[in-house]
């Protein structure tokens, strides 16, 4: 099971089932610089296409309401977003009704999602430059595709 732990940046706590003796035991996963230092490349040199991360900033998750946290679920988390295939021998008739009974058919129809847009040809160097707290500066420069 896993629970997100708001009090520090990427940082998730997973609750492991003891078997044994059926308590939930924690262990704490952070996320290695590597992973932090890319999100915040992809982030500032990408905006349009990867300008967000998709799982929320954990700060900002605790201010979040219910109503906005059902609405972005909504938007986001519908069947109208998703790409279904089926393969192998099976009766795919059967497949399908199944699928609509137990998943698609109980949402509601929606207007199809908005579609994709591209992050636009660079036509110069880009960079970023980020200080944090302390003072410490991180400097990322990127060339365009050529």
């Amino acid at each position: 099971m896993l629970m997100p732990d708001f009090s520090q940046h990427h940082t998730v706590l997973i609750l492991n089932l003891d078997k044994k003796t059926g308590d939930w035991n924690p262990r704490t996963l952070k996320s290695n610089l590597l992973t932090l230092l890319h999100q915040v490349v992809e982030n500032n040199l990408l905006p349009v296409s990867q300008g967000h991360i998709s799982d929320g900033h954990p700060h900002a998750i605790p201010f979040l309401s219910w109503e906005a946290l059902k609405e972005f679920h909504s938007n986001f988390y519908h069947p109208r977003n998703a790409i279904i295939y089926a393969y192998g021998n099976l009766d795919v008739d059967n497949y399908f009704q199944h699928l609509d009974s137990d998943c698609l058919g109980k949402f509601t129809v929606q207007d199809p999602p908005p579609k994709v847009v591209f992050e636009p040809k660079w036509t110069e160097p880009r960079s970023i430059c980020r200080c944090d707290t302390q003072g410490i500066c991180r400097f990322t420069r990127l060339r365009p595709n050529e």
